[in-house]
């Protein structure tokens, strides 16, 4: 009796989890229209090697709680409002840190056009 109970509590866990799972994946897909809809921001479309949707995309499918955390200051910052996208474009995990690749600049975390100083996108093309 006890294994049984054990196993429909394995198998409730699994249910749960896949659930989850499929509900952040929504809503990747979702926020993920909402930001790059926005390709009249500053070089939206050329900051990446791919397209938007796509680097979203994979961005977001690297780590649940860093996904999570995004989705949140996509929230709380409103970037689905294309005039305040761009701090949800710059944000981890979709911005290279330092030492990571880059095409262009407003790839790499940390970079600001008003700040020479700021992490650029270095002639090897990584974020310095």
């Amino acid at each position: 009796m006890r294994s049984v109970r054990l196993a429909a509590a394995s198998l409730l866990l699994a249910v749960s989890v896949s659930a989850c799972a499929e509900l952040l994946d929504l809503e990747v897909e979702s926020v993920t229209v909402e930001l790059c809809k926005c390709a009249l921001l500053p070089d939206l479309e050329q900051r990446w090697e791919d397209d938007c949707a796509s680097h979203v995309g994979v961005a977001l499918a690297g780590d649940v709680d860093k996904a999570r955390s995004w989705l949140e200051l996509f929230e709380a910052e409103q970037c689905a409002d294309c005039a305040n996208a761009e701090k949800c474009a710059r944000a981890e995990p979709l911005c290279s840190p330092l030492g990571g690749p880059c095409v262009a600049s407003a790839a790499c975390c940390g970079h600001d056009e008003q700040l020479a100083s700021s992490a650029q996108c270095g002639s090897s093309n990584t974020c310095e």
